[in-house]
């Protein structure tokens, strides 16, 4: 890792916003074309940090290429939901996942994104195991956090991916969950047995992991600090819920960046954020969801800018 990264890392204030199939726009090919192309996704990835000046961008934020990956193996069509039993099949196939083309062309898109961009910081967009396996089988999180077997065959799925991107050299990680259930002692068991080993393969590989969640339940926050290292909270999220922590990270909705730049310091300033950068704890801001391609372009730009000039 680079010195500039490495102060970054230290520095903290990171900005990466959530933008990938924009990046399809700007070669102006329709998006499957675009996410089966690595030299168009890294060229593209590239412009983008180029013209917004970005300190972090995401190497390969595609939410659907996990799940899409697993599908595949299944032989099923992408949009169609798997039984737990068609799950539980591919506990031992996981070497396979890699050799998916989309997967492959994100691992390649990383490799060149270091050499192309050897100071900016690649941020690897992970589904966390419980999403993943609500998005395979259609069921709810409580529904997949009784049935260990399939949580476990996810985690692997989640495992493979993230020590394949630790390979490539990404150097920070986020873990997103839609959301999890109510933690008694039970569940909260559970979930260690889920999140450790991902954990414990950023450790090895020295990147920072952190869990990003759409909402999180007072009842949960004292379970997941004991379990993860770092974690995402909503900006708008009660100060109790996430303080106190030396390093803080926050979301914001994808529309605040559409808001004149006054309004959106001035979200900033009541939420987390402003708070976290007052006390000097924050870590990484980053958007709920992915920008949409058919965003407003010059408005995005206008919110991008208006968002690192509000964090210097």
């Amino acid at each position: 890792m680079s010195r500039v990264k490495k102060e970054g890392l230290k520095k903290g204030r990171i900005f990466v916003p959530w933008i990938f199939s924009f990046g399809a726009l700007l070669e102006d090919l329709p998006l499957n074309t675009f996410l089966h192309d690595p030299t168009k996704v890294s060229n593209a990835l590239r412009s983008i940090q180029r013209h917004f000046g970005l300190e972090a961008i995401f190497a390969y934020g595609d939410a659907k290429l996990l799940p899409d990956a697993l599908v595949s193996l299944c032989g099923s069509a992408a949009d169609r939901s798997l039984s737990p039993e068609e799950c539980h099949g591919l506990e031992n196939r996981m070497d396979e996942v890699l050799r998916n083309d989309r997967l492959m062309v994100a691992l390649d898109v990383t490799k060149r994104l270091q050499m192309l961009l050897p100071e900016t910081l690649l941020t690897g967009w992970l589904n966390g195991p419980v999403t993943l396996a609500v998005r395979l089988t259609g069921l709810s999180a409580g529904e997949v956090m009784a049935q260990p077997r399939l949580l476990s065959v996810c985690t692997k799925a989640v495992l493979t991916f993230a020590r394949a991107l630790g390979e490539t050299g990404i150097d920070i990680m986020i873990v997103a969950e839609d959301a999890l259930p109510p933690m008694d002692a039970n569940l909260a068991r559970v979930l260690t047995r889920v999140y450790s080993p991902i954990w414990n393969t950023a450790k090895y590989y020295g990147f920072p992991a952190l869990l990003m969640q759409k909402e999180f339940g007072k009842e949960n926050v004292a379970v997941l600090r004991r379990t993860v290292e770092a974690l995402v909270f909503p900006a708008d999220a009660e100060p109790e819920l996430w303080g106190p922590a030396k390093k803080i990270s926050f979301s914001i909705p994808v529309s605040v960046m559409e808001k004149p730049p006054g309004e959106i310091a001035a979200y900033l300033e009541r939420s987390g954020v402003g708070r976290a950068l007052d006390a000097a704890d924050l870590f990484l801001l980053t958007t709920e969801g992915e920008i949409p391609a058919d965003v407003d372009k010059e408005a995005m730009i206008r919110g991008i800018q208006a968002i690192r000039e509000y964090l210097r």
